[in-house]
């Protein structure tokens, strides 16, 4: 069965890049909800620092389950995405713009893990591990609804920007329609 044991080294390294992730967060959660000058922003960012914790204490039960470990790999895209957002936080002055940039940074983090757990949910199911299936599941089920609502929040700041400062982009004419350069 040599085709099993790489579909599961290949499970094992997705999961091992996921852990990694959120391990990353970990580590970056509480510095945006520090940056968040609103309130609903920082208390959600809060809230989803919290469920971190549970997400990664949900992927040791899984690599116990396998008797494996979780280190091992780096998540270099998850990396990527707090690098972008720790830049973007020491450049912006603006309180309304580095709300924006901090609900933006989380919902590339959920993007992310939600196309992740998805992933290994698949690769369980695939490789009979439906116990650990069903762990990653309820993780995958809170990653959604944290995107609900960090999209709740970015159409909330888009409609109530009192600045006006999005619409001044597209405000503008120009001869080739709103969105040529």
């Amino acid at each position: 069965m040599p085709k099993a044991n790489s579909f599961q080294d290949l499970f094992l390294e997705e999961a091992r890049e996921l852990y990694s992730a959120e391990a990353q967060l970990i580590q970056a959660l509480p510095r945006l909800a520090e940056a968040a000058t609103s309130d609903e922003i920082r208390a959600t960012i809060e809230s989803h620092f919290e469920e971190t914790r549970t997400h990664i204490q949900r992927l040791d039960e899984a690599f116990e389950l396998l008797d494996e470990t979780a280190g091992g790999r780096h998540c270099a895209d998850m990396a990527g995405i707090l690098v972008d957002a720790s830049t973007l936080l020491e450049e912006e002055d603006d309180c309304w713009a580095l709300d924006d940039r901090i609900v933006t940074t989380a919902q590339r983090a959920a993007h992310y893990e939600i196309a992740a757990y998805g992933s290994l949910i698949a690769s369980a199911t695939t490789l009979g591990a439906e116990e650990i299936a069903d762990i990653l599941r309820r993780t995958l089920e809170e990653e959604k609804a944290a995107e609900v609502m960090l999209q709740s929040l970015a159409e909330e700041r888009l409609n109530g920007d009192p600045a006006g400062s999005r619409r001044a982009v597209t405000d503008q004419p120009t001869s080739a329609g709103p969105l040529s350069a």
